[in-house]
């Protein structure tokens, strides 16, 4: 008798502290949910848990996270908000997270095209003042060639936010142009895409074709300074000119 006793008291504190803890758990999940959907949760609190949902191994988290982001950049009111954003994204490994997105072939177009947006917008020196400090994380996560795979998507919506973050990007950054122009393929098929039935296609095809010119010409107009000056410093001490490639 007293062992049974015992045990319906263990049994009564082990459902007693299983009800606390879903009780807990289910506060938690509630609290997430009224940070994640308030307007009013500041960025340093809201991208961590958004980058959290997006490192996921469950897809509709994924799905809410990365379009909750979108809308966050969507809705971003000035350039210190957005340099906000784009700090806290890239402290918290979000830019791993938006590109694991784009190789993932089992996602929705629909979620590539907000990872899409929100890459091309936080490249951009108009966007966010700390942009090059995304595009050194882009390059070194080989974050270019996604951006360049999503041009030859077969989803025209897809293709046009691919198209915005290339010319976004390359319009500033030589590197990036110099990856593109060194793509024959993919130079070839911008060029095909300036015949699109789409018209928003054929814009953002020539922005990027145009802006890949501009930028490999600013870049080889600021080397022949870089060499002409520096030819002058060794002649003014007495040495060989100095030649770059």
């Amino acid at each position: 008798e007293e062992q049974e006793r015992r045990r319906a008291e263990e049994e009564r504190l082990i459902a007693e502290a299983e009800e606390a803890e879903r009780v807990r758990q289910e506060e938690e999940l509630a609290q997430w949910d009224e940070l994640l959907h308030s307007p009013d949760t500041p960025l340093e609190v809201l991208i961590p848990m958004l980058v959290a949902l997006m490192a996921s191994d469950d897809d509709d988290s994924v799905v809410a996270a990365v379009m909750r982001l979108a809308l966050c950049v969507d809705q971003s009111e000035d350039a210190e908000q957005m340099a906000v954003l784009g700090t806290v994204l890239r402290d918290n490994c979000g830019l791993e997270a938006l590109l694991s997105i784009l190789r993932n072939p089992e996602l929705a177009e629909e979620v590539h095209q907000s990872a899409l947006l929100v890459l091309g917008n936080l490249g951009s020196d108009t966007v966010d003042a700390h942009a090059e400090l995304t595009r050194q994380r882009l390059k070194s996560y080989d974050g270019f060639a996604q951006l360049l795979a999503h041009v030859r998507s077969s989803s025209q919506t897809t293709t046009i936010y691919a198209l915005g973050a290339v010319q976004n990007i390359c319009s500033i950054d030589p590197e990036f142009a110099a990856e593109c122009r060194g793509e024959h393929p993919i130079l070839d098929w911008l060029t095909e895409l300036t015949q699109s039935d789409d018209d928003r296609i054929q814009h953002y095809a020539h922005g990027c074709l145009q802006n890949i010119d501009r930028t490999n010409q600013r870049e080889e107009i600021a080397r022949a300074a870089r060499e002409a000056a520096a030819n002058e410093t060794a002649a003014s001490a007495g040495g060989a000119p100095i030649e770059t490639h």
